[in-house]
């Protein structure tokens, strides 16, 4: 007795390219978007430095809220520069942006004070 079963195995065959090329294009858009999101960081973190430095004489929250506009502003122009370059949008959202902007400052904070 002669089983006749459907061809499943030539169009799994047909597919397994494309899908391949797929996974591949994930991969190398994650793998991009994390290095770019790197490069905001730094970028951040540049720009909150050099802002801390070059505003120590004003007050506290007065430079706090100065460094997180001036953040705010660059980590824009730097999000549309980026996707302009890679054609990937950064997986950074607007707070973790601000939550990392926090962190950089608490930490210009804890440098700068006598031990």
């Amino acid at each position: 007795m002669i089983e006749k079963y459907p061809p499943f195995g030539l169009p799994t065959i047909c597919y397994v390219g494309l899908g391949s090329y797929l996974i591949l294009i994930g991969v190398y858009s994650s793998a991009l978007s994390v290095a770019e999101d790197k490069k905001l960081r730094q970028i951040i973190r540049a720009s909150v430095v050099n802002e801390a430095s070059l505003l120590d004489s004003m007050g506290t929250a007065a430079m706090e809220d100065r460094i997180r506009q001036k953040v705010a502003k660059i980590t824009r122009e730097q999000k549309s520069v980026l996707i302009q370059q890679t054609g990937i949008e950064s997986s950074l959202d607007d707070s973790e942006i601000s939550q990392f902007v926090e962190t950089v400052i608490q930490e210009v904070k804890r440098s700068k004070r006598p031990n």
